[in-house]
């Protein structure tokens, strides 16, 4: 080692080191003077006792969220299966039904309908007619359950007669019946039913013809 080097080394317990220091020496005294907490052992574990706690709560609430969401699923797709499975209303109860309660005032009309309007609500059905039959003083689409049906009234000698051509839908067979002080004849086609409810039947044959002409035409 040098001369040179030998001025730059710090002596071991040089002030540098903060041996014979008093201020150094003061501070570490105060240091050391700071009192612990008495219960600072008893609030580390306790901390350490709450974390551990809390966190299988966070991990067991997964598996009830997944049976929730399992629960949910099966009611939802029972609800649809029993929508779907739900037995289909009788198509004369359907129209009796609507007859009654939603347009009472239909087969009181005195103004004839426009062959050209049925035959727009026939289209809209999926039937373009050629041509329409006389007497319609009524024509509206009317919903008979879960089906659409071009609703109509047709004014006879023996009084109004209510049509329904419901496509698409097609009962298992013709019938007459009688329901709610209503005549009615239920007619299966091709394409659909045709539907008739009156105080008397007396109009039914030719209507029958009639529109069964018209409609047969149209699938042609």
């Amino acid at each position: 080692m040098s001369s040179h080097d030998n001025h730059n080394v710090i002596a071991f317990g040089a002030p540098h080191d903060g041996a014979d220091d008093p201020a150094f020496e003061a501070r570490l005294l105060r240091a050391m003077q700071v009192e612990v907490p008495h219960d600072l052992v008893e609030s580390i574990l306790l901390r350490q006792t709450t974390e551990a706690r809390h966190a299988p709560r966070v991990r067991a609430a997964s598996p009830v969220w997944r049976i929730a969401a399992v629960f949910a699923l099966a009611v939802g797709g029972l609800g649809l299966f029993l929508s779907s499975s739900a037995p289909v209303q009788a198509l004369a109860d359907l129209a009796v039904e609507h007859t009654l309660t939603h347009e009472p005032h239909a087969t009181s009309r005195t103004a004839r309908v426009a062959p050209s309007q049925v035959r727009a609500l026939f289209a809209r059905s999926g039937m373009i007619l050629d041509t329409v039959p006389d007497a319609v003083y009524y024509a509206n689409l009317c919903e008979l359950g879960r089906d659409m049906s071009v609703h109509l009234v047709s004014q006879q000698p023996a009084g109004p007669v209510t049509i329904y051509y419901v496509p698409g839908r097609v009962e298992s067979a013709r019938m007459d019946f009688q329901q709610s002080g209503f005549e009615g004849r239920s007619v299966p086609l091709a394409s659909g039913s045709l539907v008739m409810l009156a105080a008397t039947d007396g109009a039914f044959d030719q209507l029958e013809s009639e529109w069964l002409g018209v409609l047969e035409a149209a699938r042609r």
